[in-house]
Order: structure tokens, then C-alpha cells, then sequence
């Protein structure tokens, strides 16, 4: 089954609100209209779960689904971390498929892989022996949470990475979180400060900070400064 239209999935959601937001930008409503996300969603708002800003942008959309999709097992979950792993590999190597035997799987590696193909996070082609995320946002948003770990030094995690546009959207991501989980964007700042005018490589990390507070739900008087 295909993802719902536009038109079907405003249909669809005209009950939820919360989501309508999201529906606006592109990438991202493709993603929710796929009609797995789309019932996952439904009955997580239905529930009374979420908070009245849950989706109020694509940051909240991301732990959203890491926590009921992907970390189900716990926070501490082998899937996030073969993920962010996967994420890290492709992003490094530019790819969008990856060889299973260029990732050396071991037999937990193995079930891990077979669990996110059935849940539909990941996309096997034994035959050519490939594997691949279900759909590239969830590679960009694999990227993002292996940014999070390295947030005390990121222009130092990122000296090598940034000339590979893979990693672009997820430190755009990054920044997003950054402002909406701060209302002071103090935390933001940090990070946009972190990386020192200069090298090239340092200029991008700013700009793509900058960009970030296109996609966010308010503004923020900290960034005038």
C-alpha cells in the first residue's frame, strides 16, 4: 500500500491538528503519510499520550518516533545503536545503500537487522546484498542522534564529516533540537559559538546552525544577539 496523497492524508488528519504543522514541509509529510507512520501516529494522539506541542516540528517528530518506533526495548536499545552506526557508515562513505558484508554483522547484528527490516525501518535486497534505510529521513535522523553524543565537541566530530553533504540536514536537525528543547537558546548558541570563524569547514557548521531556526516553532530573542 502507497503512501496516502496530500489531499487524502489532510483528510485523514483533519482530527489531528498536532500534525498539521508537519504536513507543510515536504520531506517530512512524506514520510508521515507512508500508512504505518500514519496509524502510529493516529493512535499515539488518540491515546491523549502527546503533548500539545509534540509535533510542532520535525525535532519533536524524531524523538517521537525513537522512542515509540526504534527504542522500544528500552533506552538503552541494540536497534538505535546499530542505526546510528549504519547512519555514521553512510554518511561517511556517501552511500544510500550499504553492503551487509562491508558491515561485518555478527549473529546479534544479524536478528538486530532482521527486526528493522520487518518493522520496516530498514530495507534488505538479499540478492544484491544491500541494505538500505526505509526511507532517508530516518538516515538523516540516525546521523542526528549520533550528533547528540558528541555534543561537547562536535566541530571536532565533524572536521571530516562536513565536506560530505550527508551530514548536512542532520546538523540542521541538531540545531533544531537545540532551539526547541531551550527556550533561552543559550544551548544553541553554545553550539553555533563552538565552531570557530575561520576554516571553511567551521563557516559551514555555523551556517547550517543558522539554518536551522528557519524550521522553528518561535523565535528567539537569544539569536539577535
Amino acid at each position: 500500500v502507497g503512501s496516502f496523497t496530500q489531499q487524502a492524508g489532510r483528510q485523514q488528519l483533519e482530527a489531528f491538528p498536532a500534525l498539521h504543522r508537519l504536513l507543510n514541509q515536504p520531506q517530512v509529510s512524506d514520510f508521515i503519510l507512508k500508512p504505518k507512520i500514519l496509524d502510529l501516529l493516529a493512535r499515539h494522539l488518540s491515546a491523549q499520550h502527546a503533548q500539545v506541542r509534540l509535533f510542532a516540528t520535525e525535532a519533536d517528530l524524531v524523538d517521537w518516533f525513537w522512542g515509540e518506533v526504534v527504542c522500544k526495548d528500552g533506552p538503552v536499545s541494540n536497534r538505535d545503536q546499530f542505526l546510528r552506526r549504519l547512519g555514521v557508515h553512510q554518511g561517511d562513505q556517501l552511500e544510500t545503500a550499504t553492503s551487509i558484508d562491508a558491515l561485518g554483522l555478527a549473529g546479534h547484528d544479524r536478528d538486530v537487522v532482521s527486526e528493522l527490516v520487518r518493522d520496516r525501518i530498514l530495507a534488505e535486497d538479499p540478492d544484491a546484498g544491500l541494505l538500505r534505510f526505509d526511507h532517508d529521513l530516518l538516515a538523516d535522523w540516525a546521523r542526528e542522534r549520533e550528533l547528540r553524543r558528541h555534543s561537547g565537541a562536535l566541530p571536532e566530530f565533524l572536521s571530516g564529516r562536513l565536506t560530505r553533504p550527508l551530514w548536512h540536514r542532520a546538523l540542521r536537525l541538531y540545531g533544531l533540537r537545540l532551539l526547541e528543547y531551550d527556550p533561552t537558546a543559550s544551548s544553541w548558541l553554545e553550539a553555533y559559538e563552538a565552531f570557530k570563524p575561520g576554516p571553511a569547514v567551521n563557516d559551514l557548521g555555523r551556517i547550517l546552525l543558522l539554518q536551522s531556526a528557519v524550521f522553528a516553532s518561535a523565535v528567539f530573542p537569544g539569536l539577535d544577539e
